[in-house]
């Protein structure tokens, strides 16, 4: 019984059953939602914004590269900046377009166990995605009282904000002693561009989204999406919106449309690792 168990779990099944899930979660939410109206919002996308949005988030994916480049190379790595680039582009189509149980992140320990082996290379990627939501979760926090979530419990907010800040200060600063400088800084920039890509797509929809309300944003959707119940966040990811921008004022038809318009819009800077995906790996010498 436990075997059976075990192999409804793995492989093909744990697939199907992702797959199942994302289908259930899409047929529900549109028993919910009014699709003219998600309609009407994605035809008024306001393409160059949209277009601008996506090469932000490219940045930020490139960024991002760079980023786990310093953690690898901490703990022994030696590749090159672009090397670290093209691995988290092919990392990026993975997660947009591959149903697969790798993923993104087991396709960038795959590439760097060949220089740092299995453990060390996973530690990368596992202080790579840890530090980075750690950092979001920090930003979200000193945002909170800037504002309309928990308006109701305004010394809640100040107090998350409080903490949040000394955490952050007091990280910077031992990083910096640890002579990470770089990492801080990557950090800083990434995080600035994803928040900036997000509220350049909220604009395009003509959402009126507060930028200081975009770090909380981020946070509850990267949440949602990393919910290993659907392939690349298919429904989960639009219910992260709608969850998040509901205490904004804004309706579950609009929040709707931001999602699936940040889901194609990651879709086609996945694409652009799409060349890397089908090239040999990439080893440099």
């Amino acid at each position: 019984m436990r075997e059976a168990l075990q192999r409804l779990t793995t492989g093909r099944w744990r697939i199907a059953w992702r797959l199942l899930s994302a289908v259930a979660i899409v047929a529900i939410g549109l028993t919910q939602i009014d699709l003219a109206e998600v309609g009407d919002a994605l035809a008024d996308l306001f393409i160059p914004l949209a277009v601008l949005s996506w090469a932000i988030l490219l940045a930020g994916q490139a960024i991002s590269g760079l980023r786990w480049g310093v953690i690898s190379e901490r703990i022994g790595a030696h590749q090159s900046h672009g090397w670290y680039v093209r691995a988290y582009l092919r990392g990026a189509f993975y997660n947009a377009f591959l149903p697969t149980g790798i993923g993104g992140d087991a396709l960038r320990i795959a590439v760097l166990r060949h220089d740092l082996g299995l453990k060390d290379a996973t530690r990368s990627v596992v202080i790579d995605r840890a530090s980075g939501l750690a950092a979001i979760v920090l930003a979200a926090g000193a945002c909170l009282p800037f504002t309309d979530y928990l308006d109701d419990l305004p010394g809640l907010r100040w107090a998350l904000a409080a903490v949040a800040v000394v955490a952050a200060g007091g990280a910077a600063v031992v990083l910096a002693r640890k002579r990470l400088g770089t990492f801080v800084g990557y950090t800083l920039l990434f995080m600035a561009v994803w928040f900036a890509g997000i509220w350049v797509l909220a604009e395009a929809l003509s959402l009126d989204v507060d930028p200081l309300a975009i770090p909380i944003v981020t946070l509850i959707v990267a949440i949602a999406i990393a919910l290993p119940i659907s392939i690349g966040g298919t429904g989960t990811r639009e219910a992260g919106f709608v969850v998040a921008l509901a205490p904004l004022g804004i309706g579950t038809e609009s929040a709707v449309a931001l999602g699936i318009s940040f889901g194609v819009v990651l879709a086609l800077v996945g694409l652009v690792g799409a060349p890397l995906s089908v090239a040999p790996e990439p080893v440099d010498a």
